[in-house]
Formats: C-alpha cells, sequence, structure tokens
C-alpha cells in the first residue's frame, strides 16, 4: 500500500509542468519526502519494484519522446541524480517505457563519487556525456540475464545478500549496501581482504598473511593492524554477512 502511494505521489509531481520557481522548489522539496521516506524502509530493489507501474496496468510508450520531455522537466528540479532517476523511472515505467535504473561509482581526488541515471536500449537517457565512459556501473534494475556479457562485467553479488562490490581499475573498490544505500569505499589491500572474506576466510592472522603474500614491503604487524581495523569497520557499518 504503502509502494502504492508513494508511486501515485511520485507521479503526480513528475507529471505537473513547468511553474514559478517557488512551486518548482515546493515540487522538490515534496520528492525528497515522498521518497526519502520509502529510501529509508525499502531496499533499493524493493524501493524501484514499488515504483514500477508497468505491472499494475501501465500504457504501452507509444510515445518515443517520452522519456526526453520526462527528464527535461525533471532537469530543472534542485534535486539530485538518485531523486530524478527514481522520478524518472515512477513515471516512464508507469507509462511502459522498457528503461531501466543505473548508479555507477568512480574515485576522484580520494573521494568517492555515484551518479544515478536511467537507460533505454542501452542508451543513457538525458545525460550530457555518457556516465559509462568515468563510471564503473555497481547496479542495474532490472538486473541483465543471468550469464550474459553485460551480467558478468557487472559487480558481483557477494554473500551478505545487502552488499555488492564494485571493483575499480586501480584495484580499489566500492561496497554498496541496498538497505542503507550508503556506500563505502576499499583501497587495495581492503578488496583483498574483503575477496577473503567472501572465500570464507575469517581469520585475522590469515587475512593479514594473504596482505603480505600479495604486496610487497608491507610488514606482517601492520599488516593485521590493518585487518583488524578494516574488520571492526566492517561490523560497526554491518557489512559482513551473519553479523548484525
Amino acid at each position: 500500500m504503502l509502494g502504492a502511494l508513494a508511486r501515485a505521489a511520485t507521479l503526480g509531481l513528475a507529471s505537473t509542468g513547468p511553474g514559478p520557481s517557488w512551486q518548482i522548489r515546493a515540487r522538490a522539496a515534496a520528492l525528497r519526502v515522498v521518497l526519502g521516506a520509502l529510501l529509508r524502509r525499502r531496499h533499493l530493489p524493493n524501493l524501484l519494484e514499488a515504483l514500477d507501474g508497468s505491472a499494475a496496468g501501465g500504457g504501452p510508450a507509444g510515445d518515443p519522446a517520452l522519456p526526453r520531455r520526462v527528464l527535461d522537466l525533471l532537469r530543472r528540479w534542485p534535486v539530485s541524480c538518485l531523486w530524478r532517476a527514481l522520478t524518472g523511472w515512477a513515471a516512464l515505467r508507469d507509462a511502459g517505457a522498457p528503461v531501466r535504473f543505473v548508479i555507477g561509482v568512480r574515485a576522484a581526488g580520494g573521494d568517492l563519487v555515484a551518479h544515478a541515471w536511467l537507460e533505454q536500449d542501452g542508451v543513457p537517457l538525458g545525460e550530457a556525456e555518457d556516465p559509462r565512459a568515468c563510471f564503473t556501473v555497481a547496479f542495474v534494475f532490472p538486473r541483465p540475464p543471468t550469464g550474459s556479457l553485460e551480467e558478468r562485467r557487472m559487480a558481483e553479488p557477494t554473500s551478505h545478500p545487502d552488499v555488492i562490490l564494485t571493483e575499480l581499475q586501480d584495484g580499489t573498490g566500492v561496497l554498496l549496501h541496498l538497505g542503507t544505500k550508503f556506500y563505502y569505499a576499499l583501497n587495495r589491500t581492503g578488496v583483498v581482504v574483503w575477496k577473503q572474506l567472501e572465500q570464507g576466510v575469517r581469520e585475522p592472522d590469515a587475512l593479514a598473511r594473504e596482505i603480505v603474500r600479495r604486496f610487497d614491503g608491507v610488514a606482517e604487524a601492520r599488516a593485521r593492524a590493518d585487518v583488524g581495523a578494516l574488520l571492526e569497520a566492517l561490523r560497526a557499518e554491518r557489512l559482513l554477512a551473519g553479523e548484525g
């Protein structure tokens, strides 16, 4: 019921045409309240399912210009890419448009940057530049068919049902928690530790020895200290399967 109400409210906000700046700001604020409530209550895939009206009798996407019109409208709103993508997803899926929701991540100057966008027929919608050129895809909904090339290139699901690891080109990585929607950066040693955890290695000394084996010049005492700190942080954020 909550999902249906939120979808109706989101569609109502998205379908309103351009107006005065105060009206645009008010609609954007209302959008953040409506979607923010759902984001706090639902995992991201469940939220996208709740906002997907195609299974509830959405009409066919007969107007090929519809995606651009919706995204052009949303681009005027002072909201983040996440709110725009979620709202565009609700509006376009309600019209039956075969769009999908994508999140990409990248490291920039030591910071972690994420971006959400929509795609149709493999082409990003409403983006000034192709985000796939600088963002590594971490999450796609609906997920590509099992065994497809695209699915194999995507982030691998981890043993924790809510956590996705995305490994970046420089060997660092990003953990996305689908429940909290938070991102966590891992350095190269952190990625190695995470992969070992995925293989069932939980003994800190064994994890430290793998770090020493994989990285030249790392003393075992330093590796043990780093592994201990990382495990403590992962537990604090409830990122380890079976803990918290």
